[in-house]
């Protein structure tokens, strides 16, 4: 079969030549327009009676029409310039605040356990962490509006697009879930965590992380599993968590394992 001949060097050639075509266009015209300006004003500066005189007075102290056509160009190509940097810089910042806030709640948690003698508290049940946590808190936190400081902004802003926000909901909690392999009581504990004896890595195991919106819109989920996980971050493609060590991550969704048994759920 005839190999067809290879077109791109003409292309780029001649996409090359254009180009500079239109700037040598561009700089000529330019240069004409400024002496052609030029000549009026010294036109009108040598005979009182020129023409061109009355637009010279009018113009002698702004700006020709070329002239801010070219101000507008370089301000529109700044400003194309710096949005990309501005948003990578909110979203950045979105990202540190849903982190620090993941450790503050983590630290409160990890605390509450110590106080329960390494029991660990489940994300439903008769009692629930949220309902615990705020106790170990530096501010009281009662309110959905009170625990809006300790939300990821990332997902504030995906649930403000649903019509839900902190003065829609009655919910009293943040956006994160806790691991749903910690036991609830009165399930068998043969394969959850239900002490924190249990883990053997816990740099490596799961404490909190996003969770996707719930079914009736309410809020975010209370636990989080493969399914319930929520990607808020960087265009909806980075998830943020944090694990039993207390560190936390911005993670890509699949770097969560499917499987319940995975270490990174059950600890063990």
């Amino acid at each position: 079969m005839p190999e067809h001949p290879n077109y791109a060097p003409i292309f780029a050639s001649l996409h090359v030549y254009f180009y500079f075509f239109d700037l040598t266009f561009a700089c000529d015209f330019f240069r004409k327009c400024q002496v052609i300006n030029n000549r009026s004003r010294q036109a009108s500066q040598s005979n009182p009676q020129h023409p061109l005189l009355k637009i010279n007075k009018r113009n002698t102290t702004g700006f020709t029409l070329v002239e801010l056509l070219v101000v507008i160009a370089v301000l529109a190509l700044l400003a194309g310039l710096a949005l990309p940097a501005l948003l990578q810089s909110s979203e950045a910042s979105n990202q540190t605040k849903c982190l620090s806030n993941m450790r503050q709640l983590s630290t409160a948690y990890l605390l509450m356990v110590v106080d329960k003698d390494g029991v660990l508290v489940p994300s439903g049940g008769n009692g629930t962490w949220y309902n615990e946590v705020d106790e170990y808190m530096p501010t009281k936190l009662e309110t959905s509006e009170d625990w809006k400081s300790l939300c990821c902004p990332s997902a504030l802003a995906g649930l403000a697009k649903d019509g839900i926000s902190s003065s829609t909901t009655s919910s009293t909690r943040a956006t994160y879930g806790l691991n749903f392999k910690i036991a609830t009581d009165g399930d068998n504990t043969k394969d959850l965590l239900n002490r924190m004896a249990k883990l053997t890595k816990p740099s490596a195991t799961i404490l909190l992380g996003d969770t996707a919106i719930m079914e009736n819109k309410e809020w975010t989920n209370m636990n989080i599993n493969y399914e319930k996980k929520q990607a808020w971050h960087r265009k909806n493609t980075k998830i943020s968590i944090c694990f039993f060590d207390g560190h936390s991550e911005v993670v890509d969704p699949a770097f969560i394992p499917k499987k319940p048994a995975d270490i990174f759920w059950q600890g063990f």
